[in-house]
């Protein structure tokens, strides 16, 4: 669903109340009548009124034919992933977003100096941290070899984030390096060093969704070097603009 929970305490979820059933906003107004119709239903705030197996079932969006779709399997995942992108317009340069911070949060999951973050640092964004949350090795998110990998064919790599979440810099790998601590503390993201060039950080989204990742800087050349953010769990979304707030607030550091 579009909400963290279905409660008065989540902010989207009253803005779908108040307009129900014709909200206006991200990402309703972007979904044709037709499907509006069915998905309200489904999410009718009124249990009595909400839409049956049957009524979906006979819904006429439902019932039309999906060219995609053979048997209730995709027929061609490299098209369908083609239009996924295709539409996936989502602006990554809307405003940062303040993440809420829960109150019981150990502060043992931070790097020595987060409290030394800066009030203007924090109030750009807040990414939360889930008490116990820890940061390890990225290959408990390794995907396995074989058959999964191999039925996915080419689907992946329509999806590959890397050169959007990536900048260049004339600095070097140190100053790069002190700054992303720098700015990855006044975000409130724990985050640990493996050597000078790599870091390792998990947060929550503002779905508090879990959202990890590393950095990695590179020597390019002339004087260049490379940061590359790559995401290991997590909405790719919500990632990218995740790294745009980093980006943005490291400002010179960035080549531009």
């Amino acid at each position: 669903t579009p909400w963290a929970e279905p409660t008065d305490h989540d902010v989207e979820y009253r803005a779908y109340l108040k307009e129900y059933p014709r909200p206006t906003f991200e990402p309703w107004d972007r979904v044709p009548a037709a499907v509006i119709e069915l998905l309200t239903g489904i999410l009718n705030p009124d249990p009595t009124r909400r839409y049956t197996i049957d009524m979906i079932r006979s819904n006429s969006w439902f019932r039309s034919e999906n060219p995609l779709l053979t048997d209730g399997r995709c027929n061609n995942p490299e098209h369908l992933a083609e239009r996924m992108m295709s539409q996936a317009t989502m602006d990554v340069d809307l405003p940062p977003i303040a993440y809420s911070q829960p109150t019981d949060m150990r502060a043992d999951n931070y790097s020595p100096n987060m409290e030394d973050a800066s009030p203007e640092q924090r109030h750009v964004v807040s990414f939360s941290q889930p008490v116990g949350m820890a940061i390890d090795s990225n290959t408990q998110n390794a995907s396995p070899e074989g058959t999964l990998s191999q039925a996915r064919g080419g689907f992946i790599d329509f999806f590959r984030s890397e050169r959007a979440t990536r900048f260049y810099s004339y600095h070097d790998a140190a100053s790069i390096s002190h700054n992303l601590h720098s700015v990855l503390e006044g975000f409130l993201v724990p985050w640990k060093h493996h050597g000078q060039m790599t870091i390792s950080f998990t947060t929550v989204d503002k779905r508090k969704c879990p959202l990890h990742g590393e950095v990695s800087i590179h020597a390019a050349q002339d004087g260049l070097h490379l940061v590359h953010f790559r995401k290991s769990k997590g909405d790719p979304m919500e990632f990218k603009r995740f790294y745009k707030s980093v980006r943005d607030a490291l400002g010179e550091i960035v080549a531009t």
